[in-house]
């Protein structure tokens, strides 16, 4: 492998000096900006707590989302089709007959205890919820059978008691005033920040806000898609417009997403420029290091090789063999699938040497 030979490869500043003087266009970069920039949203206001009055204000109002589904009961005699359906569907409607004869013998089924809709399959569901207490509905197909269902319970919906809801209620009432005070400042936001446009200091103050802060950004965005979501294309053609650009104001107020606002600043502007030597020196020192190692490895590795295919070489120990193709690689580089899979069948067994990163 490279490794054994890195430490071998000797790669000098005059060397690396030569590269980058070579290589110019390798190292030529775009204009680039250093961005501060405030996310304004409900979440900033979600912290305030509901006093109980609130709470049992909301409760009142709102009862109807705090609902417990209604619930049934049922017991059911299952004929199955192990006998095929004709027999099972004759046999399921005998009983049927039994049963609307004796009701109580009905007792005798699979209880199934108390259940709400979505809970059972759509037929049988359907059959139990169009019941009343103490009908007796069938037979009913499904997909496991015939079923005889005695509806045993009703429990009709009701409002849950406010102890269930409680933090159910907080969370909402958090999220309603949270909306209701961003809408309420939203425009203050966006006047603050337009009209004290030297700085963001103000609303950072105002509204308890993190600045984020990113270096090197280029006029296509940040690559972290975290980031740019926040700093998307609408704001970062604001950033490098000439206002933000040259003058050093804030962007607008820009919405980035429903409910959220962002504004930004630029810090400090790099234009278009060739990388100095000294700031990739260690970047191109590794990239010659690790060509030559190559280089040199391969140069042994052709050798072997020679001798492999002429014969000389009889003690070469290979790696355990493996299969391996183009849809399951194990791994392995591409050039070297590609490589193995360009041998003709016929030539088999054969030696190849491949140059991998």
């Amino acid at each position: 492998s490279v490794g054994e030979y890195m430490v071998k490869v000797k790669v000098s500043d005059e060397d690396a000096k030569k590269y980058w003087t070579d290589n110019q266009k390798q190292f030529e970069r775009p204009d680039a900006v250093n961005v501060e920039y405030v996310v304004f949203s409900p979440d900033l206001f979600k912290n305030v707590e509901p006093s109980e009055e609130d709470i049992k204000t909301f409760y009142e109002q709102n009862k109807g989302r705090f609902q417990a589904p209604e619930e049934r009961r049922a017991s059911h005699i299952l004929i199955d089709f192990g006998q095929g359906k004709d027999k099972a569907k004759a046999k399921a409607e005998e009983i049927f007959k039994q049963v609307k004869a004796d009701p109580g013998s009905a007792k005798e089924g699979g209880d199934l205890g108390w259940f709400t809709k979505g809970m059972m399959v759509p037929a049988f569901e359907d059959a139990v919820f169009n019941a009343k207490e103490g009908d007796i509905v069938g037979p009913v197909e499904s997909e496991f059978g015939f079923h005889i269902i005695s509806v045993t319970g009703v429990k009709a919906t009701a409002a849950k008691p406010l102890a269930d809801v409680r933090a159910e209620i907080v969370k909402l009432y958090q999220d309603q005033e949270s909306q209701k005070r961003f809408a309420e400042e939203a425009d203050n936001f966006t006047n603050m920040v337009y009209e004290q446009s030297d700085s963001l200091k103000s609303v950072i103050e105002k509204y308890n806000l993190k600045p984020v802060t990113l270096n090197n950004v280029t006029a296509e965005g940040p690559s972290d898609a975290a980031q740019k979501k926040f700093l998307n294309q609408h704001v970062m053609e604001n950033l490098f417009g000439e206002e933000c650009l040259v003058e050093k104001r804030n962007t607008q107020a820009i919405e980035v997403a429903s409910n959220t606002l962002v504004a930004a600043r630029v810090t400090a502007y790099q234009p278009a420029h060739i990388a100095k030597f000294e700031d990739v020196r260690a970047d191109i020192l590794s990239l010659l290091t690790t060509e030559r190692a190559l280089d040199a490895a391969e140069k042994d590795g052709q050798a072997l090789l020679a001798k492999i295919k002429s014969g000389e070489a009889k003690d070469v120990k290979f790696d355990k063999a493996v299969t391996v193709s183009r849809s399951q690689p194990l791994g392995w580089d591409f050039n070297l699938i590609n490589s193995l899979m360009r041998v003709p069948a016929k030539e088999l067994p054969a030696y190849i040497g491949v140059r991998t990163p």
